[in-house]
């Protein structure tokens, strides 16, 4: 289904355009032996039909050029690495595919309207009828994409990626992390190391893993898989992906699973995604925030709105139990283990970067410090350390960052909206520092 949807940037123009010659064929025949409309004059018919598909030509080959500009203008602004997303919209595809259609219809319609040289001869008219609503449907579907194209605004991006988020979030983490204690997960029994599947060829990504697959084949071997990357990781050449072992050190290697499996189950990528990887979301998301506070953009902003979405994905992970690298059987047996990150790594990932980047920015440090008090009631209380110690060390910076103490009274109250509903006590500061009239006026 993955490479279902992956292919469908391709696919869809090509269904376009197979749907396009098989209607440039079949209508003109219905045309030719049903009259349906009244018949106009050939030259007309032709005159009609070569405009159209001249013009869908240009105007598709107008449409791609402006959709890839938008894109690539869009993944520089935001962050290259979200440009694959952007680019691989069905939407997009669908919308050329259909003006492409259009064009290559009205080309098959043309050959077959009228014989050579009875092109003053009237002809059925269904053929270009149908023709001009292609090119009728083709201007809402531009309006349409036009639309379409507004989601390149940083928001729409921002709630793009918080949205794929969310979705790996609650397929991955689906139980609730419990209020007390968290429930001990099983350990890696002592076992003997029978073989290691070694990755061969050109660095790869670990895109996912079917864990319930593979303790399937675990199982039916009597062994542990123990996966040594983590999803998300890069896997050189020469280095041992998996390692598969058995209590019977006795057992023939390539009995224990053999590579041909364990590649059905473990899926490597050109390139990092989001399917299984919520990581990789919360790393997007921050790409924008940092690129937003570099000295060249100076856009605050955005860095706020790029908080709003990881407050909402800190908020879902915190309440989530996370040790999912440990998978069993259908009879409680532990067979498959792989590396995932623990609640301090997910908040970590989120805060750090945008805390070194933008403690000079009232609107940053103020948002950052409600994400985390807010996090901070929203999470277990074995969880709360980790959001406590984010806490001080924005405490420590902020001394750092502004000099004026009417500066540092702002920058430490909290507010959701980075500036604009903020904590009234600094306020009485702000008086004190203003100057009086009489004092201005001397």
């Amino acid at each position: 289904m993955r490479r279902l949807r992956r292919n469908l940037y391709w696919i869809v123009p090509v269904l376009n355009l197979a749907a396009a010659l098989a209607l440039g064929a079949i209508i003109p025949r219905i045309d030719r032996t049903e009259d349906l409309l009244p018949a106009i004059s050939a030259a007309s018919a032709i005159a009609m039909l070569s405009t159209i598909a001249t013009g869908m030509i240009a105007f598709t080959g107008f449409v791609a050029s402006q959709v890839l500009v938008a894109v690539q203008i869009s993944g520089a602004s935001y962050s290259p690495r979200l440009v694959g997303r952007l680019r691989s919209d069905p939407g997009f595809s669908w919308a050329l595919g259909f003006f492409a259609g259009t064009a290559l219809y009205s080309l098959s319609a043309l050959s077959q309207v009228a014989p050579p040289g009875l092109t003053a001869a009237p002809v059925p008219s269904l053929t270009v009828t149908f023709a001009v609503a292609l090119l009728v449907a083709s201007f809402l579907v531009y309006f349409a994409l036009l639309q379409r194209v507004r989601r390149l605004q940083v928001a729409s991006v921002l709630r793009g990626v918080g949205d794929a988020g969310r979705a790996v979030i609650a397929r991955l983490y689906p139980d609730r992390e419990p209020d007390g204690d968290p429930v001990e997960t099983p350990t890696l029994p002592h076992e003997t190391l029978v073989r290691a599947w070694v990755h061969e060829g050109p660095p790869m990504v670990l895109a996912r893993i079917d864990g319930m697959g593979l303790a399937r084949a675990a199982a039916a071997a009597d062994a542990i898989v123990e996966i040594r990357y983590a999803v998300g990781d890069t896997v050189p050449n020469g280095a041992a992906l998996v390692h598969v072992h058995r209590a019977d050190d006795h057992v023939d290697p390539g009995s224990a699973i053999p590579d041909r499996i364990l590649a059905r189950y473990i899926h490597l990528a050109d390139e990092r995604s989001i399917d299984q990887d919520p990581k990789y979301a919360i790393r997007l998301i921050v790409d924008v925030a940092i690129r937003a506070l570099s000295p060249a953009v100076n856009d605050p902003t955005t860095a706020v709105q790029a908080l709003d979405q990881l407050d909402d994905l800190l908020r879902r992970l915190g309440t989530r139990r996370l040790d999912v690298g440990r998978v069993s059987d259908a009879t409680g047996a532990l067979r498959v283990v792989y590396p995932t990150p623990d609640w301090p790594d997910l908040l970590e990932l989120a805060v750090d970067e945008i805390r070194l980047s933008g403690t000079r920015s009232l609107q940053v440090v103020r948002r950052l410090r409600a994400l985390l008090e807010d996090l901070r009631e929203a999470i277990p209380e074995h969880r709360r350390p980790a959001v406590d110690l984010e806490l001080r060390r924005l405490d420590a910076a902020i001394p750092r960052s502004f000099d004026d103490v009417v500066d540092r009274r702002q920058a430490v109250a909290s507010d959701r909206q980075g500036l604009g509903v903020g904590d009234a006590s600094r306020d009485s500061a702000a008086d004190d520092e203003r100057p009086r009239g009489d004092q201005a006026g001397a």
